[in-house]
């Protein structure tokens, strides 16, 4: 019987290992509820990409008015502002709790437009560290990626109806619509609102990008099996083995 229950525990302690090896570590993200027409989470215009945040964070959205709480941010493991409406700004509490929250090295994803929302663009590039690129006109084009990561993989191509463009950071496209900052590459803006929405999804690799995007922001992507649980592992399996060599 004690054989029969020592590979019991060695089973279900390998089972326990091979879970986690696949197991998606979602994140809690809070959602600035204010956002442009229908271009929000919880919209129809942005019903695919509510799923992928969704289902990419295990249903672990939350939304509040704005961020002026910073106690509350800091409660959450990323936080989504959405681009508000055209001549909207942030208040200077609001630039202040996003920079100290991304400081923390949690992920921040802000969403901006095109050149009709210079002030917008020119705001939330700056928490980033960088500025936005005003050329007095939208870009339509298909971008091209240029830096591989969980971000463009499967994504090669985007199609931007409108976007604008930022200075600075980590473009992850020819064209500098998708942008890392940071030194920990932890904030990223999107200048872009409609290549979200579901007009758009089936536009090059537009659903694959703001896929990743979601589970980026999730941080669910898989992941490998953490060193400590694999020594975790080999070290019960050593202990059965010895705890047998003993018994004989």
């Amino acid at each position: 019987m004690a054989k029969k229950q020592r590979i019991l525990f060695l089973f279900l302690t390998l089972f326990l290992l091979l879970s986690l090896s696949s197991t998606a570590w979602a994140k809690t993200v809070l959602v600035s509820s204010q956002h442009h027409s229908n271009f929000g989470i919880g919209d129809s215009g942005w019903s695919s990409f509510t799923t992928a945040l969704t289902v990419a964070t295990g249903n672990s959205v939350s939304f509040t008015g704005d961020f002026s709480n910073l106690s509350e941010m800091m409660s959450y493991d990323a936080i989504f502002l959405q681009a508000r409406e055209t001549s909207s700004t942030l208040s200077v509490a609001e630039i202040n709790n996003i920079t100290a929250f991304a400081a923390t090295g949690r992920k921040v994803l802000m969403i901006g437009e095109n050149d009709n929302w210079l002030n917008w663009n020119q705001q939330i590039t700056a928490i980033g560290g960088g500025s936005y690129n005003y050329m007095g006109t939208y870009l339509y084009d298909t971008a091209t990626k240029v830096v591989d990561n969980a971000l463009t993989a499967g994504a090669d191509n985007v199609y931007l109806p409108a976007a604008g463009v930022a200075i600075g950071g980590t473009s992850l496209y020819n064209y500098n619509f998708a942008t890392l900052w940071g030194s920990n590459q932890n904030i990223l803006t999107i200048l872009d609102v409609n290549l979200e929405s579901d007009g758009y999804w089936s536009n090059a690799n537009n659903g694959a990008f703001t896929t990743n995007v979601a589970y980026w922001l999730a941080d669910s992507n898989p992941v490998p099996i953490p060193p400590a649980f694999l020594l975790l592992g080999s070290g019960l399996v050593g202990l059965l083995g010895l705890r047998r060599k003993f018994s004989k």
